[in-house]
């Protein structure tokens, strides 16, 4: 169907009009089969009241309808800009950027940056920036895998995020590997706004297609993330990510969520994005 650039009424009457003169042609048709059975009396007033009654049906009907069709001036205005974005590993600028970013909004939570470098020198293909057709950073994700050990110790939550050092993210040859595959740092930039929300939705499109790139389906892997807002919970549980640590048992008190990288989930979860492609362009 189509969508319209407007928010005004007649802009929505315009968008339902078809409708409307459907309906004014159906009770036309009622109308006259009743005049002719007699069951509405012929004459100027009752012409008049009947002309009256269906205009203003079909108008009433045109507006619900147009109101479903007509998009807020706000929603087309983030629909229509920002018509090219590139996925690309992150650069140490971008890098800074998304930190200072996030930073209010993970507060205690949030990495350091010496520290995320320690990460990214060790993995820089962990670390993947998005950019719109200003070269505007707009989103953010960090894939990386972690020693055993400690993976296994984040796992049942005796250790936090913030403990992960350089020695502990391994290399992208060596994360290849591993069965557990850990995702950090999403950042969407104006992640409340209509315009971060289709951000967020290219962001879930490049992390899909770079999953498939480098990890393929090769082998059975769980992928984790933690939970550090609710907006973040909200999106794994929209993906269909579980609880795997409960945050009250967690030193950390944040939800562990988990699900297995299997290629009928990641199809699954593709096929609602839709393809992209022709938006965005991602370089590995």
């Amino acid at each position: 169907m189509g969508l319209r650039k407007s928010s005004s009424k007649i802009a929505r009457l315009k968008a339902g009009l078809k409708t409307g003169i459907a309906v004014f042609l159906g009770l036309a048709t009622v109308i006259g089969v009743l005049y002719e059975a007699g069951v509405i009396p012929v004459g100027v007033t009752s012409v008049i009241v009947t002309l009256f009654v269906m205009v203003g049906v079909g108008l009433l009907i045109a507006y619900i309808k147009g109101r479903q069709l007509v998009l807020p001036l706000i929603v087309c205005d983030a629909l229509s800009r920002e018509a090219k974005y590139t996925c690309r590993p992150c650069s140490e600028a971008n890098l800074r950027e998304a930190n200072e970013i996030v930073r209010p909004i993970f507060g205690r939570d949030n990495i350091d940056l010496g520290v995320l470098g320690q990460w990214r020198l060790k993995n820089p293909k962990g670390f993947m920036e998005i950019v719109n057709d200003d070269n505007l950073l707009v989103g953010c994700f960090v894939v990386i895998g972690l020693e055993p050990s400690f993976m296994s110790q984040f796992k049942d939550g005796t250790v936090s995020e913030s403990l992960i050092l350089g020695r502990h993210v391994l290399s992208m040859a060596e994360t290849k590997h591993l069965k557990d595959i850990y995702i950090s740092g999403i950042m969407v930039r104006d992640s409340g706004s209509y315009l971060g929300a289709k951000r967020a939705y290219v962001l879930i499109w490049c992390m899909l297609k770079y999953l498939k790139h480098h990890y393929r389906f090769t082998s059975d892997r769980t992928l984790f993330a933690v939970a550090l807002t609710q907006e973040s919970e909200n999106l794994l549980k929209s993906l269909n990510f579980k609880i795997h640590s409960h945050g009250i048992n967690r030193v950390d008190k944040h939800d562990l969520y988990a699900i297995e990288y299997t290629k009928d989930r990641w199809e699954n979860v593709y096929m609602r994005i839709g393809d992209l492609s022709t938006m965005c362009t991602i370089t590995y």
